[in-house]
C-alpha cells in the first residue's frame, strides 16, 4: 500500500525480465477509485540494486513526457517493499500478440495501418529524445529496445510505446549505468549497436524499420550482418521481400 491509497491487484497483465504488469484498483480513499496498470519489480529482485534502479529510471524518464503515443506514467511507490510504477491503463495488446493471432489465421497485418503504427513510433522517439531535461538542455532519450513487444495497439487503433527500462537519457537524477552494456534485442539492432558504438537517434530508427517490415512480412527481418557488404545485401533482399508482399501475387 502507497501512503493515503490502496491498490488491489486485479490481474496479472504481462511479465518482463525485472518486473510483472497488473491490472489494478486504485483506491485513493473517499469514494476516488480507477483502474491502473502497476508495474511492479519481480520479488525476486526486491533486493537488486541494478533492478530497482533500472524501474524507478524508467518511471522519471516517462514522468517527463507527455506525448499521446507514450504511455503516462501517473506515479512511482513501494507496495509491500517493492518498487512499483504506476501508470495509465490502456486496453489493448502489443504487436508481437497481434501478428502471433494473424500468423494464426493466415491474415496479413494490413500495410497501410503498418505505416501508421510506424510513423506513431518514430513521433514517440522524436518527443522523447527532444524532450525539456528540466536543466535547460534536451532529453535525449533513446529508448534502444524497440521490438513489436514494446509497441501497445488500442482497441480504437491509439500506438503506444512501452518500456523505457533500458533507455539511454539527459537525466541527473539517473541511478543505473548502461552504457558499459550493449541493450536491446539483437534482431531489432542496427548494425552499429551490434558491435558496439555509441548509441545514437539513428539506432531506435533502424529498430522502427524492422518493427514495420515485420508487421508487413508477418515474420521478423531477422539479425543483419554487420559487414557492410553483406548488411548491403541483408537490406535489398528484405526490401525485395517486402516490395512483393505489398504488390501481392501475380496472376
Amino acid at each position: 500500500m502507497a501512503e493515503g491509497r490502496r491498490f488491489h491487484l486485479m490481474q496479472r497483465l504481462g511479465a518482463g525480465a525485472y518486473g510483472e504488469v497488473y491490472l489494478a484498483e486504485q483506491d485513493s480513499g473517499a469514494g476516488f477509485k480507477r483502474k491502473v496498470a502497476i508495474k511492479l519489480l519481480h520479488a525476486q529482485h526486491s533486493g537488486s540494486t541494478d533492478a530497482g534502479q533500472r524501474m524507478r529510471d524508467e518511471a522519471r524518464i516517462l514522468g517527463r513526457l507527455n506525448h499521446r503515443h507514450i504511455v503516462t506514467v501517473l506515479d512511482l511507490v513501494r507496495l509491500d517493499e517493492r518498487w512499483a510504477v504506476v501508470m495509465d491503463y490502456i486496453q489493448g495488446a502489443d504487436l508481437d500478440r497481434i501478428l502471433e493471432a494473424l500468423v494464426k489465421i493466415d491474415r496479413p497485418f494490413p500495410a497501410p495501418a503498418a505505416l501508421e503504427v510506424g510513423a506513431a513510433i518514430l513521433s514517440a522517439l522524436d518527443a522523447a529524445y527532444y524532450a525539456d531535461n528540466g536543466e535547460g538542455g534536451r532529453l535525449g532519450v533513446i529508448h534502444r529496445d524497440i521490438k513489436p513487444s514494446n509497441v501497445l495497439l488500442t482497441g480504437d487503433g491509439e500506438v503506444k510505446v512501452l518500456d523505457f527500462g533500458v533507455a539511454s537519457v539527459n537525466l541527473a537524477t539517473r541511478e543505473a549505468m548502461t552504457g558499459q552494456f550493449r541493450m536491446g534485442t539483437e534482431r531489432y539492432m542496427a548494425p552499429e549497436r551490434i558491435i558496439g558504438e555509441p548509441d545514437t537517434p539513428a539506432g531506435d530508427v533502424y529498430a522502427a524499420g524492422a518493427t514495420i517490415i515485420e508487421l508487413v512480412l508477418g515474420r521478423p527481418m531477422g539479425r543483419t550482418p554487420v559487414l557492410e557488404d553483406r548488411h548491403a545485401r541483408f537490406v535489398e533482399e528484405t526490401m525485395e521481400a517486402v516490395r512483393e508482399q505489398l504488390d501481392g501475387p501475380e496472376d
